[in-house]
């Protein structure tokens, strides 16, 4: 066992990890060591010599040779006493001595400027192993090799992979986009003079160098050569992924003092941006930045905010600049929440390039951001797509040449035979294929150039998914197109299981499925777990707990380490912490807290030595100083013009205005877990933390010129210079230390760039042991490019991608590693086709949302399609005859016996046409209000009808009218608590549900349809639901802007595809409803009648009881043991034999006789005695901490709700008291509940009459009530009154359970 490490000394603690907080003592330390020389080191303790180990070197600056000084220049003249410089050790002790920090004061190199003269070699070194691995990480560290050599050497390849200067210029542009690629502004212009951005190629307009001329897409026909169709789908993913940005740069260069809402909904403007502090983490330097709102002028809520989400750019300028000239790209690190919602809003960014870094806390900068973009996503892309000019391009007569016949996958005619149990199986287990004349092991050994039979059983499987298997299995691109319904999911899951049947465990390599999302991939990998648990999960978001359990963080914890994998990750940590360090020491002056120290002044050549001794030993310094806050030589020379400094920004004005929320959280979450693919926790932004701050500054007294200041400073003496000049001399000095200061930082910078790379290629060394040892690799498709240098180094052959027409096409590409000889594409070009950051790049003429999937097949590559169908009832699937005209789609019979839905008579199918107008949001998103409130009241009454929330999915084509659902729903009580499921339709791809409600919003006077237009979204959107499906819209309207709604709305109008029993008209301007109770159907045709239907059909319940009395409520859905009765006496015969002698039916059962009574189930209760009153006390009655239970309580399970079942109780009593004035009878209007905090803790609630004359002499019925329903939805009961304007104001809450009630003053009764 290795002995422990000792720890440091306060001195090398100070040198090595800078934790002072000003640079006055590391210097003092440097002075006080000169002159003497170090004592040898202590001998180390007695153990094993520990293994040889390579002392770490940099390549900026060059580190000091043994026996040689740092300088090129000989010593100055007050240095003749110090030492000769030492030797650096040959070796570096893996364990550093205890007593180091006495005997070996070293100096990082890194401090070798500001010394004038030699400095020990091994300081970083044993700063850097000081603080190693711990014990539990050593306990892995092993001598033997787990990797086999062709991984280690393919990874190596990939990582250390650097274009060649002969290669082509699109292979050379560096990873992020460039100053001058950003300010590029001709698309913007040409956009803002009306001219079409879609001129092909070789249009003559003049365009500016910088911009490059884009080819687009090839929708027919294929590409010259590997080369081109690279560059081709590279340059447009990178114009789609920067043109945002550039088009918000350049609007705010033009315009640079707008407001931010005047530059459109998707341009941020955030100013007075300033560098407060760094963090050294893994996965670069980061940069924490305060910025002011003041652009916007109101509150963001963050968490259901786009704006700077984790992996978007920004570009920065400075202020008195605005993009004239500088222009600085970097990428949002990371928003933490704690962060943001501060007084003074802070995020984490990544600077682009270190050579751009920039470190002065004293620019305020300007931060543009365009909300639309999202380049994190795209990055790794990019660069997979320039790694691939280099590689092997497999299947490229296919992608490339677009040759339609596929061949046999190339490992298929070594092994012909396949073992096809799993998908030919017995369908009578007792008798399993004799009675078709074969044997089990017929299956076992299939040809796969043999016909196969149709009459094998092959259990549930249809046709169309039996040659969809063969087409998957036999040839090297297989291409599955499956409409909705179809078993895509099922056909591919059947297909990896009959591939690992025929996989050899010893040879092969993993199969790599992929997916577009992380939901897509759990799901998908969860039915892989059914039957092969050996799956490894690529990325770091799962919401299942056993995809979680097979992550590659998880799986690595019990998996023994490679010792060169090892060696190269804490090499490379090691190195990242020694430059940590040095850079900590080197922005000592910029620390929190402090006044520059004169000695860096004279380190970095900014004073002589002259002036620093006249500064520090000049009779004219005083001993005291006027500044409480500091002292020093500077604080002496400069005087009453030293200025205090504040760190960071100072808070913005209250803004009482919140911006509106643009998504849920969670989606916000699941929005940047989808492109960021954290590959595990030691990736999450955490490190050493150096703070920036300038502290002190000169005051500006009088204007100097840089070259007046120099003249001054050419005098010996500083104290001579005369007082006025010192502030601005002295603010002179800090702009020069920060420059050199920058320029050292920059270097720095770049080296741990590469040292991140060296532990990236430790850690995909180290990953790689896990993943050879697997049969499946999961991945999302942006994981797939991410970590693409990894899963190359597994050399997979077979690669398989759901969903695959919903990708980009340079998504897709990476999936062909050079290793690559089976590729299985399953998705359908007929839905939603994907998603392009920049509308111009969108059909013509680049075509860039054209996927790769939809390319091949209308280029006639061959294909396989899914014909049968086992999601929707014929009545909703013949819907889909308006998209798949040349594509017969049967139902299965699974589909044809379903339950109809609850409270619509049979009626499953559904558009409710109305003519109600459309609005634009505040984000330019469009939304119907009253078709919102009309989708949610709907919404409601299928709840109160029994039907599970989670069973409902609302869909629609805009966010705004997303948004305007969801309020609607909220502020409804009986729908309080509850997870609505409410999605645009983009975001709805791949789900279902039993219920869909589709809200299509347009309606206006200019036949504009907008995203209804689409087909793809049509196909989507008609085909989510199993068994009903309600769409609200517009029918007129789209009838007349649209081919396929019309052909849709003609369908619902004939019944078309229907039986003739079945065949009635499925379109009207209302929405049948009908009530189980009564049967009664009822036209609803406005959004307020659902407020008075309550769940029925209006009409009295008139059912009795069970206590006997008529049930005198509206029509309810719901059982009578929910509502309390509110009739006079109780019909209970209770034990004693007596009847129960409550006064109303929903008080407490009890009894004159004061006998106990025995158990009438929930109904029967101990009356509790009222204590008794004084006497001259006013009449009162009153209940103690509520263990009197209420009639709710009582009379149903909803145990909680007792004070608003008494509420409700006592509001029956006041409507049957109700005096008269004028010969009119009063009829209460409402119950005004106020609530008191008492001293003994409990609340005091009061309820106060208020009445108004009744308009006739009916019978009183009964106020609404709003109850709440612990086991359920709430339920609202309904009067006949006129209700009020606001709906809240009907609703009575009371939120405690144990409170104390008093009734019986003159004005509350």
């Amino acid at each position: 066992m290795e002995p422990e490490r000792g720890p440091l000394s306060p001195r090398l603690r100070e040198m090595a990890f800078g934790e002072t907080t000003g640079s006055s003592k590391v210097l003092g330390w440097i002075q006080n060591t000169e002159g003497a020389e170090a004592p040898p080191p202590s001998p180390l303790p007695s153990s094993p010599p520990p293994p040889p180990r390579q002392t770490i070197s940099f390549s900026m600056p060059k580190r000091q040779q043994p026996g040689k000084n740092n300088r090129k220049n000989k010593p100055e003249a007050g240095d003749a006493s110090r030492p000769a410089p030492r030797d650096a050790p040959a070796h570096v002790p893996e364990i550093v001595p205890k007593d180091v920090d006495e005997t070996v004061p070293e100096v990082p190199d890194e401090v070798s400027r500001m010394v004038p003269g030699p400095v020990p070699d091994n300081i970083i070194t044993a700063a850097a192993y000081a603080y190693g691995p711990s014990r539990k990480y050593q306990a892995w560290k092993t001598n033997a090799e787990y990797l086999k050599p062709d991984v280690y050497e393919t990874v190596k390849k990939y990582c250390e992979w650097a274009p060649d200067s002969q290669d082509p210029a699109w292979t050379r542009k560096p990873e992020y986009p460039s100053s001058k690629e950003v300010m590029d502004d001709y698309n913007w212009k040409a956009e803002r003079a009306g001219e079409e951005n879609s001129e092909p190629s070789g249009s003559s307009r003049s365009k500016p160098a910088a911009m490059v001329p884009l080819e687009p897409n090839h929708r027919t026909g294929g590409y010259d050569s590997q080369e081109h169709y690279l560059r081709v789908q590279y340059e447009l993913l990178r114009e789609d992924s920067t043109r945002p940005l550039r088009e918000a740069v350049v609007r705010v260069r033009e315009e640079p003092f707008k407001q931010e809402r005047e530059y459109g909904n998707s341009i941020g403007v955030y100013e007075n941006v300033r560098i407060v502090s760094m963090m050294f983490t893994n996965r670069g330097i980061t940069s924490r930045v305060q910025f002011s709102l003041s652009r916007l002028g109101m509150k963001v809520p963050w968490l259901q905010s786009r704006r700077l989400l984790t992996g978007s750019i920004v570009a920065l300028t400075p202020m008195n600049d605005m993009f004239r000239e500088k222009c600085v790209v970097a990428a949002v690190a990371a928003r933490p929440l704690q962060g943001l919602t501060q007084s003074v809003p802070e995020i984490d960014l990544m600077f682009a390039r270190p050579d751009e870094m920039e470190i002065d806390p004293a620019v305020p900068w300007v931060m543009v951001e365009d909300r639309k973009g999202y380049y994190e996503a795209d990055r790794t892309t990019l660069m997979a797509l320039q790694k691939m000019h280099s590689e092997p391009f497999p299947l490229q007569q296919y992608l490339v040449k677009l040759k339609p016949d596929i061949d046999p996958p190339k490992y298929l005619p070594l092994s012909p035979r396949l073992d096809l149990t799993t998908i030919f199986q017995a369908t009578d287990p007792a008798n399993p294929f004799e009675h078709i004349g074969l044997t089990e092991k017929t299956f076992c050994n299939v040809d796969f150039r043999a016909t196969w039979n149709e009459s094998w059983p092959h259990g549930d499987l249809d046709r169309s998914q039996l040659s969809a298997l063969k087409h998957m299995l036999t040839k090297e691109v297989a291409m599955i197109q499956g409409p909705p319904g179809t078993g895509k999911t099922y056909v591919s899951v059947l297909a990896i299981q009959t591939l690992l049947q025929n996989r050899d465990p010893e040879n092969d390599a993993p199969i790599v499925v992929a997916c577009q999302t992380n939901h897509a991939l759990d799901q998908f990998l969860r039915f892989i777990d059914e039957f092969e648990p050996r799956f490894v999960r690529l990325g770091s978001r799962s919401q299942d707990e056993n995809i979680r359990n097979r992550m590659i963080r998880e799986l690595k914890k019990d998996v023994p380490m490679d010792r060169r994998a090892n060696d190269i990750f804490r090499t490379a940590k090691n190195r990242m912490q020694a430059i940590s360090d040095s850079v900590n020491i080197q922005l000592a002056a910029l620390k929190l807290g402090g006044v520059v120290d004169p000695n860096i002044f004279n380190r970095l050549g900014l004073i002589s030595k002259a002036q620093l001794d006249s500064l520090e030993h000049s009779p004219h310094a005083v001993t005291g100083t006027k500044n409480a806050e500091c002292s020093g030589p500077i604080v002496d020379w400069v005087g009453d013009h030293l200025v205090s400094v504040p760190r960071g920004i100072e808070p913005d004005q209250e803004f009482f205005e919140w911006e509106e929320a643009e998504e849920e959280s969670e989606e916000i979450e699941e929005l940047e877990a989808e492109r960021i693919v954290e590959a595990d926790f030691w990736e999450r932004l955490h490190g050493d933390v150096v703070t920036l701050a300038d502290n002190f500054t000169g005051r500006q007294t009088v204007r100097m010129t840089d070259e007046e200041i120099s003249h001054c400073l050419r005098e010996p003496d500083l104290w001579k210079i005369q007082p006025k000049f010192r502030g601005p001399i002295f603010s002179y000095l800090q702009r020069k230390m920060k420059q050199i200061l920058l320029q050292k930082f920059r270097e720095y910078a770049i080296e741990y760039t590469r040292c991140m790379q060296d532990r990236k290629f430790g850690l995909w060394l180290k990953d790689s042991v896990v993943l050879q040892n697997s049969r499946i690799i999961g991945v999302t498709l942006t994981g797939l490019s991410k970590y693409r240098g990894l899963i190359a180094g597994m050399k997979p052959k077979i690669i398989l991608v759901e969903e695959a027409a919903e990708a980009l096409e340079p998504l897709l590409v990476p999936a062909c590693f050079p290793t690559v000889e089976h590729l299985i594409l399953v998705g359908d070009h007929k839905q939603l086709r994907p998603r392009c950051h920049s509308n111009a790049l969108e059909g013509r003429p680049f075509f860039f949302n054209m996927s790769l999937f939809e390319r091949l097949v209308i280029n006639k590559v061959s294909h396989s399609t899914l014909r049968t169908q086992r999601r929707m009832t014929p009545e909703i699937s013949r819907l889909l005859r308006a998209i798949y005209k040349d594509t017969s789609i049967k139902d299965h019979s699974c589909v044809k016996d379903r339950e109809s839905v609850p409270g619509m008579g049979g009626v499953n199918t559904w558009f409710m046409s109305h003519t109600w107008l459309e609005s634009k949001d505040s984000n330019m998103s469009t939304y119907n209000l009253r078709e919102a409130k009309m989708v949610a009241g709907f919404y409601e009454y299928l709840c109160l009808n029994g039907v599970d929330h989670s069973q409902i999915s609302i869909l629609t084509f805009y966010n705004g009218q997303r948004k305007k659902i969801l309020q609607e729903l909220r502020c409804r009580p009986n729908l309080k608590d509850m997870n609505f499921i409410v999605s645009t339709i983009d975001s709805y791809q791949g789900e279902e549900n039993e219920i869909i409600l589709l809200s299509l919003v347009r309606s206006n006077d200019n036949l504009n349809i907008g995203f209804l237009a689409g087909k793809n979204r049509i196909c989507v959107a008609i085909s989510r639901a199993r068994r009903g499906f309600y769409m609200f819209g517009d029918a007129d309207f789209l009838t007349s802007a649209n081919a396929t709604w019309r052909e849709i709305i003609k369908m619902l109008e004939e019944g078309t595809g229907l039986k003739k029993k079945d065949a009635a008209r499925r379109i009207e301007d209302f929405l049948p409803i009908m009530c189980e109770k009564h049967r009664n159907e009822v036209e609803v045709s406005d959004e307020r009648a659902w407020d008075d239907l309550g769940g029925g059909c209006g009409q009295s319940c008139g059912e009795v009881r069970e206590c006997g009395h008529n049930c005198r409520q509206h029509c309810h859905p719901y059982p009578h043991d929910r509502l309390p009765c509110p009739e006079k006496g109780c019909n209970r015969k209770l034990n004693c034999g007596h009847k129960c002698a409550a006064k109303f039916c929903n008080d407490p059962c009890f009894c004159d006789c004061k006998k106990p009574q025995g158990d009438f189930g929930t109904r029967t209760s101990k009356r509790r005695r009222s204590p008794r009153k004084k006497e001259g006390s006013p009449k009162k009655q009153k209940f103690h901490q509520c263990d009197r239970p209420s009639a709710l309580a009582r009379t149903s399970q909803l145990d909680g709700a007792s004070e608003e079942g008494w509420i409700q109780h006592r509001h029956t009593q006041l409507a049957a008291k109700v005096p008269a004035e004028n010969g009119r009878r009063m009829v209460p209007r409402d119950i005004v509940i106020s609530k008191k905090k008492l001293r003994n803790g409990h609340t005091e609630t009061l309820s106060k009459r208020i009445y108004e004359p009744a308009e006739d002499m009916t019978l009183l019925k009964e106020p609404e009530y709003n109850l709440l329903d612990l086991d359920g939805p709430k339920t609202t009961y309904h009067s006949e009154e006129p209700r009020s304007a606001n709906p809240e104001s009907n609703a009575i809450f009371v939120s405690s359970l144990r409170c104390e009630i008093r009734f019986g003053s003159p004005e509350f009764s």
